[in-house]
């Protein structure tokens, strides 16, 4: 099996403009070739949760489709995975250009049964499109208006929803050996440093000891000569949107929760992107507000 472009699934974000296949389309395809192994195909589809996959010859042109329906025939009837792709596909499919309105991709998709088209640019396959992409490109046409402009609008979104619970902290009198060798072993970019009650009085991070790494001046010995005391926290409370647009503004990876004064938890890009792309539908409601208001406010 060859995995084409991007094996991850991406979500496709709110485009109330957009009109064009070319508008939502996202960059990368996971393909089969018709020499692909049938078990491999099935392990993707299961692995990915997607219906179909399209298979494409060396040069990435359309030879043909192979779908969970035509998977699940298989297994039924057969309770076998042999044999090749090409076996099983189906040849005659339907397949849009970039140019194509979303108009009449939803229309194709309204008239059959499968739920996605490939994407043709200069004659390969680029992307697919899925009624699950229209469903997010016109989610804000459904959008009510109480939920548009309320001033609670991202109030379900909180930060406790997302944060890690399980943290690695050092205290301030910590030895910077072992606030380097934590950071190491885990892959962290940095760790909250806390006093004995949990209270956050700092982070120390991998850029704060590195102008030691390569120079003779003799480095501090203890977390506390090094830690960055003043930092910007979230309560677990606040919105998943101002903490992602905090981390989109500033240059740190991660942004400590705390309440009453006692760090709770933590909450990395990682982590909100991860709960971007399962939950697309409530940011996307979200982004469609904002879009709005600043078509309303804007002079």
């Amino acid at each position: 099996m060859e995995l084409q472009g991007n094996q991850n699934n991406m979500a496709c974000f709110l485009q109330p403009e957009a009109a064009r296949a070319i508008d939502v389309i996202r960059y990368g395809v996971i393909t089969v070739t018709p020499k692909t192994r049938v078990y491999q195909a099935l392990a993707c589809i299961v692995d990915l949760n997607i219906s179909g996959l399209p298979v494409v010859d060396e040069q990435m042109r359309l030879a043909g489709v192979i779908t969970e329906k035509d998977l699940l025939s298989l297994l039924y009837e057969k309770q076998s995975t042999r044999g090749f792709v090409e076996t099983y596909m189906k040849s005659d499919i339907v397949s849009f250009e970039t140019d194509t309105s979303l108009e009449e991709i939803c229309q194709c998709l309204l008239n059959h049964s499968f739920r996605r088209v490939p994407i043709i640019l200069r004659g390969k396959v680029i992307s697919v499109i899925s009624r699950t992409d229209l469903l997010r490109v016109n989610l804000h046409k459904f959008v009510a208006p109480e939920q548009m402009y309320g001033a609670n609008s991202h109030a379900s979104l909180p930060a406790w929803q997302v944060m890690k619970k399980s943290l690695i902290t050092v205290r301030p009198d910590s030895p910077l050996s072992e606030a380097i060798a934590l950071m190491a072993d885990y892959s962290l970019s940095g760790l909250p440093v806390t006093d004995g009650k949990i209270h956050l009085v700092g982070m120390i991070t991998e850029k704060d000891v590195m102008p030691y790494f390569y120079n003779r001046q003799t480095p501090p010995t203890m977390v506390r000569d090094l830690m960055t005391a003043d930092i910007v926290t979230f309560g677990p409370n606040d919105s998943i949107i101002e903490i992602c647009e905090c981390l989109i503004e500033n240059q740190f990876r991660r942004v400590p929760i705390v309440k009453d004064g006692a760090l709770i938890g933590l909450i990395s890009r990682a982590d909100v992107i991860r709960y971007i792309l399962k939950n697309i539908a409530r940011v996307s409601q979200f982004r469609a507000a904002q879009v709005v208001q600043q078509m309303i406010w804007r002079p």
